[in-house]
């Protein structure tokens, strides 16, 4: 009914976390650089429709329940893949991602980047 309420609040890091805030600024850093890889790669779906530059999921078949492996790992399926796998990795704990892990950023960029460059 036109009633404003106002309180003060402080918000204090969880004490079981040892991560320093270095340590969570790095992590959130690689997590919003992957977002925005992420977003690249759905963006590049919209502009093609390359079969092979988009990729599909492997196929399965009704007489096995594992679908076959991955063989491309440059298509867009592949990369938005590798990247959601690398995020869900970077965001499972409150610590600053592994020297792996930004090693993996590294490239999968690398390989975006040139599957990008197929795109007229």
């Amino acid at each position: 009914d036109g009633i404003t309420y106002r309180q003060s609040v402080t918000v204090l890091r969880d004490p079981r976390i040892s991560a320093t805030n270095v340590d969570l600024r790095a992590q959130y850093s690689l997590a919003k650089a992957i977002e925005a890889r992420l977003g690249q790669i759905s963006a590049a779906r919209k502009r093609t429709s390359n079969p092979a530059i988009l990729g599909h999921a492997p196929v399965t078949s009704p007489d096995n329940s594992v679908p076959s492996p991955q063989t491309d790992f440059t298509s867009l399926y592949a990369l938005d893949a590798a990247f959601d796998t690398l995020e869900q990795a970077v965001e499972s704990a409150d610590a600053a991602p592994t020297l792996d892990m930004r090693r993996a950023y590294a490239k999968l960029s690398r390989t975006l980047a040139q599957t990008l460059a197929k795109i007229h």
